[in-house]
């Protein structure tokens, strides 16, 4: 019997210790964690495991469904906001993965009578060709890298400012891409609007 007693006093002290170990361990890993403002960091800056916050909600107002008319078609724009969401910065030995706060942008585009032409709406937020890279505080855009089409035609920036709560003004930057890649009769059209400071209206 008392060697029964001695056995489970040791096997709860064994116990308390591997769980102070384990706390140590958490508590180290989080003090190694730096919280950095989200519209204040340089890229050469963030160290691995830092996680860029949007401290000051900038990304907060333009949360939302919106929608525009341009050319006789419509476009609607749902934009997410993704917490701590997981990045990387630098290529190969220099790479470094970090955390920022993210924009997700999906986006559907109609003809006037309902007729869909390409739709890029999804339930799951991480699945968008729009994905916010920066905010610019002085001028208040928040700026999105869009893949582009087929063979990445199209890709290049969307800006996104607010007019006002119920208003944001939208600029689209194609790049130049090359089409060689592309097998013939590959449908390349790109459907996003380019007119300058489209206004989009809050649903």
């Amino acid at each position: 019997m008392e060697l029964c007693l001695k056995m489970m006093i040791k096997n709860k002290f064994t116990s308390i210790f591997t769980l102070l170990l384990m706390y140590s361990a958490f508590l180290l890993c989080r003090a190694q964690e730096r919280t950095l403002p989200l519209n204040k960091t340089l890229n050469d800056s963030i160290k691995a495991g830092d996680y860029l916050k949007d401290l000051d909600n900038d990304y907060k107002p333009f949360v939302g469904t919106w929608i525009a008319e341009y050319d006789d078609k419509i476009i609607l724009i749902k934009i997410i906001k993704v917490s701590k969401r997981p990045a990387r910065n630098g290529f190969r030995e220099k790479e470094i993965k970090y955390f920022e706060d993210t924009l997700m942008l999906q986006h559907k585009i109609t003809d006037k009578n309902g007729k869909v032409i390409e739709n890029y709406i999804h339930p799951i937020p991480n699945i968008s060709k729009m994905v916010s890279y920066g905010f610019s505080k002085t001028r208040g855009i928040a700026h999105f890298h869009y893949d582009g089409v087929k063979c990445g035609v199209g890709s290049g920036r969307v800006d996104l400012k607010m007019a006002d709560n119920k208003h944001l003004l939208w600029n689209y930057f194609p790049q130049e891409t090359f089409t060689d890649r592309c097998p013939p009769e590959t449908d390349i059209t790109v459907n996003l609007p380019e007119k300058e400071n489209l206004i989009f209206i809050k649903k």
